[in-house]
C-alpha cells in the first residue's frame, strides 16, 4: 500500500535525504520533507510516511524523486497519527487537507500542482475543493472513488473489509503488508518491514487500512474543477483499473491514461510523457537517458608542482585523501561523483545551492591538505549512460567553465545564479565569455559571499 514493484530496469540513484522539518496547526507538529528547487512545486500526497530514512534507501523512490525535482520543488508530508507527524484524526480528510495546507503555508507556497496517490488522492481532492486557489492541477495516481463501492462489479463487503484489517494489525511490521499489497518480492522483504515499523503501529496501521478502505468521494467530484489528469499503472493489488475509470469518469474534463507497466515512472511509456507533460507543460525524452541536473568539475591548482615539491608517494596519499573527502561532502549534500578527471572530478547535483555548498566544503577540504581547487557549475539537460557516465552539451560547457575559473574561484553559469540570486551568495558579474566548442557566449560569475 506504499509502493510499486522494483524492475531490474532501474538503476540506484545517489540522493541525500531531506531534512525533516515541521509545520504546526492546532498544537500539532506536521512532519515533511522539501528537495529541489525552482518555481513549480508539487505537493506528493501518499497514505504512509514519506519523510522516512527508510523510504529514502528504496532505489525506484530515489529515481522518482530525483526526477521529480528536476522539474521544481517537491513536498512530502507524514499525515497525522503516521510516521514521524503527531497523533490526529486518521478519518477526517477535511482535517488531513488542512494539515497540507499548514505545510504549504510553513513553506510560502501560494499555490502547487498535486499528486494524489492511491487514498492521498481523496486528501488531494479535498484540498482541490476547499482551497482552489492553492491547487494549480492535480493527478490523481492509482486512486478510487471507494473500496467499498468498488468499480461496479467488485464492492468489498463489510466483512471484507474487517477481515483485510485484521491481517494487518496481526501482521503489521513484518513486511507482509506491503508485500501483499505491492507484491515487491521476497529481496524486498525486509525493507518493507523495517517500512511499516517506521510508518506506524500495528493498531495504527489497521485503522488507517480501515479508514482508507471506507472512504467515499462519490459526492465531491463534480465540484473540481482544476485540470485533473488520472494514472492507472496496476501498482497495488487491491487498486482495479475499473477503480480509476470510475474515479476519471466522475470529474468533468479529466484525461484518463492507463500504463503499459506497473512501474509507470519508467519513461518512454505513453504514460511517463503524459505525466511529465501534465506536471510541466513539456515533455523529457526518457528518464533513464536524459535528465536535468547540476554539473560541477573540480580540478586541482598546479597539481605538477605539488608532484613536484611532494614525491610520489606523499602526493599520492594527499590525493587519496582528496578522493575520499570529496565523495563524502558530494554524498553529504546530495549529489553523485561521476567520475575522476585526472586531477579533479565531475559531479552532478539536483539543486544548485547543494551544489555550492558541496563545493565549499570540497576547497576547505583541499585547503586542509595544502592544496587550492577550481570549480565550473552550470545546470541542464544531460545524458546519463549504462556505465554511469554522463555526457551532453551541458557537460562540455560545465568543464569549459571551470576552466575559466583561477585558484580557489567558484565559477558558474547565469542559470545558477539566477536560481539562487537572493539566497546568500554573492555573484560578481564576469560578463558574456566565448567558450570553445560551445556555440554561444556564456554569462559567468564568481561566486562571493557564505558559499565563496
Amino acid at each position: 500500500m506504499a509502493c510499486a514493484r522494483p524492475s531490474n530496469a532501474v538503476t540506484n540513484a545517489v540522493v541525500d535525504t531531506p531534512e525533516v522539518r515541521y509545520a504546526r496547526r492546532d498544537g500539532r507538529a506536521i512532519a515533511y520533507q522539501v528537495w529541489g528547487s525552482g518555481p513549480l512545486v508539487t505537493l506528493f500526497i501518499t497514505e504512509w510516511p514519506g519523510v522516512s530514512d527508510v523510504l529514502w534507501e528504496h532505489p525506484l523512490h530515489l529515481r522518482v524523486w530525483r526526477h521529480l525535482s528536476s522539474f521544481g520543488r517537491v513536498i512530502r508530508v507524514d499525515r497525522n497519527c503516521i510516521g514521524s507527524s503527531d497523533p490526529g484524526p486518521i478519518d477526517d480528510l477535511d482535517a488531513w487537507a488542512e494539515d497540507l495546507v499548514a505545510v504549504l503555508d510553513a513553506e510560502e507556497v501560494p499555490t502547487c500542482a498535486i499528486a494524489g496517490e492511491a487514498w492521498g488522492g481523496h486528501a488531494g481532492i479535498v484540498l482541490a475543493l476547499n482551497h482552489p486557489e492553492r491547487v494549480d492541477r492535480l493527478l490523481l495516481m492509482n486512486s478510487f472513488v471507494s473500496l467499498a463501492n468498488g468499480d461496479g462489479r467488485r464492492p468489498m463487503s463489510e466483512h471484507a473489509i474487517e477481515a483485510t484489517v485484521e491481517f494487518v494489525r496481526a501482521q503489521w511490521g513484518t513486511g507482509a503488508v506491503i508485500d501483499a499489497s505491492a507484491g515487491f518480492g521476497h529481496e524486498y522483504l525486509e525493507w518493507s518491514a523495517r517500512y511499516e515499523r517506521t510508518a506506524a503501529s500495528p493498531s495504527v496501521a489497521a485503522d488507517m487500512v480501515r479508514a482508507a478502505y471506507t472512504s467515499d468521494v462519490s459526492a465531491l467530484l463534480a465540484s473540481i474543477e482544476c485540470p485533473t489528469l488520472v494514472l492507472y499503472s496496476a501498482a497495488y493489488t487491491y487498486i482495479g483499473e475499473g477503480h480509476s475509470r470510475m474515479l476519471a469518469s466522475g470529474i468533468e474534463g479529466a484525461e484518463y491514461i492507463a500504463a503499459d507497466t506497473d512501474v509507470w515512472y519508467i519513461l518512454g511509456t505513453e504514460a511517463a510523457r503524459r505525466f511529465d507533460e501534465f506536471l510541466t507543460g513539456s515533455t523529457h525524452e526518457a528518464w533513464s537517458e536524459t535528465e536535468l541536473a547540476v554539473v560541477v568539475f573540480s580540478d586541482i591548482v598546479d597539481s605538477t608542482a605539488q608532484l613536484a615539491r611532494r614525491g610520489d608517494r606523499e602526493w599520492r596519499t594527499v590525493l587519496d585523501d582528496s578522493n575520499d573527502d570529496v565523495v563524502r561532502e558530494v554524498s553529504r549534500f546530495g549529489g553523485r561523483v561521476v567520475k575522476h578527471t585526472g586531477d579533479g572530478h565531475l559531479m552532478t547535483f539536483t539543486n544548485p545551492g547543494a551544489a555550492l555548498a558541496a563545493t565549499q566544503a570540497i576547497r576547505r577540504d583541499a585547503h586542509a591538505l595544502g592544496f587550492s581547487m577550481r570549480f565550473g557549475v552550470h545546470m541542464g539537460a544531460i545524458e546519463r549512460r549504462d556505465d554511469g557516465d554522463i555526457a551532453g552539451m551541458t557537460v562540455h560547457a560545465a568543464a569549459r567553465v571551470a576552466a575559466m575559473a583561477g585558484a580557489d574561484e567558484i565559477v558558474v553559469s547565469r542559470v545558477i545564479s539566477d536560481l539562487l540570486v537572493g539566497t546568500g551568495p554573492e555573484f560578481v558579474d564576469l560578463g558574456p565569455s566565448e567558450l570553445k566548442g560551445v556555440p554561444t557566449p556564456m554569462h559567468l560569475f564568481s561566486v562571493r559571499g557564505p558559499t565563496g
